[in-house]
């Protein structure tokens, strides 16, 4: 049977360094039927994403440029959505890093849950000033009011895809929460955990949200000492698939640095490390505390509660 085409969709705007590196993770992808919809906030930059894109030779990425602050982030991943043409959409955001396997683990949780759509539940995050690396668990996370799973690692079906605020606060930051609210009220989603390594969350100071939310994330989600060095081999052939400017600090929840990574990265031959058996939460609506007031709110059922 043939697999189906992921598109994954990115929004860029005044990030050229950045985002070539994404398309450099998206270029990666072990799963092979994929494409890539990169909008271009600004005409700035648009010749130089395209001239890169040509030199690369690759023929499954588009670039789309808009006038700069005319739309919303909102009305931006509107716009890559409406570009898409595979039958799965991914959101690619253009200062993070993305596994090899990202592609291929998540549309394979897709197809054996015979679910619309997928988030992942835990990530890493990167903090460049310090050089500093968590591993953020949304699903354990120490404050009640948590939201989860992790709105930016959608993937679904074309067909039912959200569609983002064009206007208000929700339109330019948070946006993602909102759509991901969409598909928990009206899809079957489910909830991949343990699988972490598959997506780097990068704090570098000029993200949408501010160093204080990333700060936060960490605070709340991040994994305890034990648990980290229980993944340190696991964690350390993960990096190996990464473009990333080593060494890197693990810290645990309490911020505690807990041993160092060093070694290079080996792109072309990266290791797909297996951590186990990826944990999947089939999740109808979430709790109405976990959502902000400006998007509807669902509530999440987990399986022990079925």
């Amino acid at each position: 049977m043939l697999e189906p085409t992921i598109t994954c969709v990115m929004v860029s705007r005044a990030r050229l360094l950045y985002a070539q590196r994404s398309i450099r993770c998206f270029l990666r992808q072990t799963y092979r039927n994929r494409q890539l919809v990169v909008v271009s906030d600004g005409y700035d930059e648009y010749p130089l994403l395209r001239d890169y894109v040509r030199e690369l030779d690759a023929h499954d990425i588009t670039i789309v440029p808009v006038p700069r602050g005319r739309y919303t982030l909102g009305a931006l991943r509107n716009l890559s959505i409406e570009r898409a043409e595979g039958d799965y959409i991914c959101q690619w955001d253009d200062d993070d890093l993305y596994h090899p396997d990202r592609l291929a683990i998540q549309a394979g949780h897709m197809a054996s849950t015979a679910s619309h759509a997928c988030f992942l539940s835990d990530q890493l995050q990167l903090v460049t000033r310090t050089s500093s690396l968590y591993w953020c668990d949304w699903a354990r996370a120490r404050e009640s009011r948590w939201l989860c799973p992790i709105p930016n690692t959608l993937m679904c079906e074309r067909t039912i895809a959200p569609r983002y605020p064009t206007e208000g606060d929700a339109a330019r930051i948070g946006e993602d929460a909102c759509g991901m609210n969409q598909l928990l009220r009206q899809s079957r989603v489910v909830q991949l955990g343990n699988v972490g390594y598959l997506y780097i969350y990068v704090t570098h100071g000029g993200n949408t949200w501010g160093e204080a939310h990333h700060q936060r994330i960490a605070r709340v989600t991040a994994l305890s000492a034990g648990e980290l060095r229980a993944r340190e081999a696991l964690l350390t052939e993960a990096l190996d698939a990464y473009e990333l400017n080593l060494p890197v600090t693990v810290c645990d929840n309490e911020d505690t640095p807990l041993f160092t990574i060093s070694r290079g990265s080996r792109l072309d031959d990266a290791p797909r490390p297996a951590s186990g058996e990826p944990e999947t939460t089939i999740i109808e609506d979430p709790p109405s505390s976990r959502l902000s007031a400006r998007c509807a709110p669902p509530r999440v059922m987990h399986d022990h509660e079925r």
